[in-house]
């Protein structure tokens, strides 16, 4: 079965990669890049509207994954920019992401260029009788609440220990 919203950036193939074989570029060149102030303001909008619906949701910050490539030498590069929860819901999940898509194509040539794109991590746990382990999503989140999902998240670039926290600035 495939979903239509999830696409695969990338494939390492079959091998995982080691962290020697993997190199990241922080960059703000990296960012969402600025729409015109009337779609800023409906990112507002939804955020707002979206707060109001559900009380339980907070803005924060997130890697946003600009790119992945394979660089000559066969290390595996990720380019990574800031984002945030609030622009998340305000870009991918809008009823207008295809229109900023297809803005993106024609400012920028990248149908990603004003799209959040939160890096987000998720894995496969087999069990030992070989049983697959699935969580059921809360109620109260705004991204596919109540349906069964895979163990994940999103990195928080609070928390690394690699990037001081006074250079993450959206």
């Amino acid at each position: 079965m495939e979903d239509d919203d999830v696409s695969i950036l990338y494939s390492h193939g079959d091998k995982p990669i080691s962290q020697s074989d993997l190199v990241v570029c922080f960059s703000a060149d990296f960012n969402r890049r600025q729409l015109p102030s009337s779609h800023e303001e409906a990112i507002e909008s939804i955020w707002s509207s979206r707060c109001s619906a559900n009380k339980t949701l907070w803005n924060g910050s997130k890697f946003r994954l600009h790119s992945v490539s394979t660089l000559e030498s066969g290390r595996t590069q990720w380019d990574l920019g800031l984002t945030c929860y609030k622009d998340f819901l305000g870009t991918n999940f809008s009823p207008d992401a295809d229109l900023l898509q297809e803005m993106g194509k024609n400012v920028a040539g990248n149908l990603q260029a004003f799209m959040a794109d939160p890096l987000g991590v998720g894995c496969v746990l087999l069990t030992s009788d070989n049983q697959i382990v699935l969580l059921k999503r809360s109620g109260e989140c705004a991204e596919a609440p109540l349906l069964y999902d895979v163990p994940g998240g999103h990195p928080e670039p609070g928390v690394s220990e690699t990037i001081p926290e006074e250079t993450l600035v959206l």
